[in-house]
């Protein structure tokens, strides 16, 4: 019969020199962790946070946290995740728990249709 390997294969299936598997080729940059203090809430789901080295930031909500309702507010302590390209902006990644006595009515029930 004929045979298919005379033909060169195309680019995207031609393996990466160097590489041991595909997943090698395109590694992305590490995050820098930093922790600070939410000063702000600001339009569209934007955060100002005061960084714990001086600097400030602004600064969204991760898609895990808005998954999981995670709520932000001011005077929140939190971890961000920066680029190393743009030390101004970040991604809120992390929510410190408080260590005061929870103020208010508790759980409330989630809502129902009837």
């Amino acid at each position: 019969g004929w045979a298919r390997y005379d033909i060169p294969l195309p680019a995207f299936r031609r393996p990466v020199a160097n590489a041991v598997n595909r997943k090698d080729a395109f590694v992305k940059e590490d995050f820098i962790e930093v922790e600070g203090t939410v000063t702000d809430l600001l339009v569209g789901g934007q955060y100002r946070v005061q960084l714990d080295n001086g600097h400030g930031a602004l600064a969204y909500v991760s898609g895990k946290m808005k998954r999981n309702r995670i709520r932000v507010i001011v005077g929140d302590r939190v971890k961000l995740e920066m680029t190393p390209y743009d030390l101004t902006r970040g991604r809120i990644s992390f929510r410190h728990k408080d260590e005061r006595a929870p103020t208010g009515p508790g759980r409330r029930q989630p809502f129902r249709r009837r």
